[in-house]
């Protein structure tokens, strides 16, 4: 029996969710500094694009990818729907 999540069946990488979670915290850290809206204003766009349209469209997804090359991370393949079901918090939030 193959353990699944209910929410979601697609596959994606954990080495890019994983770098493109750190782009966003740090972005996130850098906005508690700054106080810059601009940060949070990007980082709205960036999820919206990601949960709604193409999420190879958006820059960190990119600048993930190119990193993980970079690294020369293996893929390491998890289950989406938890990665989803936390994006949409993050919109909410």
């Amino acid at each position: 029996m193959s353990y699944s999540c209910p929410l979601s069946f697609e596959q994606i990488d954990s080495n890019v969710s994983r770098i493109t979670s750190l782009f966003v915290s740090s972005l996130i850290i850098t906005y508690l500094f700054t106080f810059n809206i601009v940060i949070i204003y990007f980082l709205l766009f960036e999820f919206i694009m990601k949960f709604f349209c193409k999420k190879e469209l958006t820059i960190t997804h990119k600048s993930a990818i190119f990193i993980k090359k970079l690294l020369k991370l293996e893929d390491k393949i998890a289950d989406s729907g938890a990665k989803r079901l936390a994006g949409y918090f993050a919109i909410f939030f």
